[in-house]
């Protein structure tokens, strides 16, 4: 996508990646009845087949460049006079203070979304039944898609470390208005609420180190970072269930909250509010 977009790449990564949401409205809810009806067992291959016979249908659609057909990517003109083109190299980006100060606050962006969403479920169960477990999460996928199509229409045309930061800003409030919600309605709400900052915050990632970096080394420099966020990925759910073990939901989802707060005060620090390549070395 990055090689094909340069001028609205937002809008184009927004359409792109609304299969997640869509994905979590659907196959999800399909392989959630596939396990209760069959166990885990004997649902598993099935769904792995799914998975495999998905992709493969999709492998003869994918084209690694518009070079390979001939054209030029959208917004050629503009990305050649700003260098996002040729660029910066691999070895300089991620020696720089832009590149180190996304990479915490994804860290902590991506540790308190993933922890939050992973946990959802299992908190609408606790506190109300399990039909609103499962209804939250729609929520979160509802709003995740929506929240994506709007962000990605105007962000090309905002500041991205800005827009970024009030994505985390407001993602930590909903993740604390979740620790509070102890209703139905409240917890579909406040989960929907918090699905539009994910997509956004998804998007935002890539666009931000294209924007900065262009798009020569982009896919190692992509890449490696987010190598590194996969510990965030991978440490909040444990963070939160901790918590919530050794205390409550509540506490656990302060936290996150807390977390994703300080992903918006590092993202501040960034030197820069739209990043270039020029910008950032």
């Amino acid at each position: 996508m990055t090689r094909w977009f340069h001028g609205r790449r937002a809008l184009a990564l927004a359409i792109a990646s609304t299969g997640l949401s869509v994905g979590g409205l659907t196959y999800t809810q399909f392989a959630a009845w596939l396990i209760g009806d069959r166990n885990l067992a004997d649902a598993a291959p099935i769904l792995g087949l799914v998975y495999v016979i998905s992709i493969l249908a999709t492998l003869p659609l994918l084209i690694p460049s518009p070079a390979h057909r001939g054209l030029k990517p959208e917004g050629a003109e503009a990305a050649v006079n700003d260098g996002s083109v040729d660029g910066i190299d691999y070895d300089t980006a991620i020696r720089t203070r832009f590149f180190i100060v996304v990479l915490i606050g994804f860290v902590l962006a991506m540790g308190a979304q993933v922890g939050g969403l992973s946990q959802i479920a299992n908190l609408g169960s606790e506190r109300v039944d399990s039909s609103t477990g499962a209804l939250a999460v729609s929520a979160i996928a509802v709003g995740s898609a929506i929240g994506r199509l709007i962000g990605g229409s105007f962000a090309d045309r905002l500041p991205l470390v800005t827009f970024t930061i009030v994505l985390a800003v407001v993602q930590g409030v909903t993740l604390i208005g979740i620790a509070f919600a102890d209703a139905r309605i409240a917890l579909v709400v406040v989960a929907f609420c918090f699905g539009t900052t994910i997509g956004n915050l998804l998007m935002l990632q890539p666009l931000l180190i294209a924007s900065a970096f262009g798009v020569t080394a982009y896919p190692r420099i992509f890449a490696f970072q987010q190598l590194i966020i996969t510990v965030g990925v991978a440490g909040g759910p444990l963070l939160l269930g901790a918590l919530r073990d050794a205390s409550s939901y509540r506490a656990s989802y302060v936290v996150s909250g807390l977390l994703s707060m300080a992903a918006a005060a590092v993202m501040a620090a960034s030197g820069t509010r739209r990043p270039s390549p020029a910008s950032v070395v």
